[in-house]
């Protein structure tokens, strides 16, 4: 854990959904929540790998997707999220992203701020 950053008390049954396109994000960030104590993270590369692991689990207790993806949109996802109850932070490296109400994070994001949100949206 780098210099300066407070444990993130993460639960140790929290399992999150991480859908990014961008491999090397995508492991940075897993390697940061597994860090802050994550059970287990789940790391999707599209939103339709996303979608089916939505539909295949029923034990997912964040999603934190980027808003620019290859096939589709983060914010796709926003509807599902509400309608399992299941937090969602929307993750982008644009300006003027409108998120409906969704927490959202801009990239470059330090572990801290991850940390931060996360402990903000799933209230622990």
């Amino acid at each position: 854990m780098p210099p300066g950053t407070k444990p993130c008390q993460i639960p140790e049954h929290a399992k999150i959904l991480v859908v990014e396109d961008e491999a090397i994000i995508g492991l940075d960030v897993e390697m940061m929540l597994l860090e802050g104590g994550a059970a287990e993270v789940i790391l999707c590369i599209s939103l339709k790998t996303a979608s089916i692991e939505l539909m295949r689990r029923t034990d997912i207790n964040l999603i934190i997707a980027d808003v620019e993806l290859r096939d589709g949109s983060g914010l796709d996802l926003v509807p599902i999220a509400r309608g399992r109850n299941i937090p969602i932070i929307l993750t982008t490296g644009f300006n003027n992203i409108k998120t409906d109400g969704v927490p959202l994070i801009n990239k470059p994001y330090s572990q801290q701020e991850l940390f931060d949100l996360v402990a903000e949206v799933m209230k622990y």
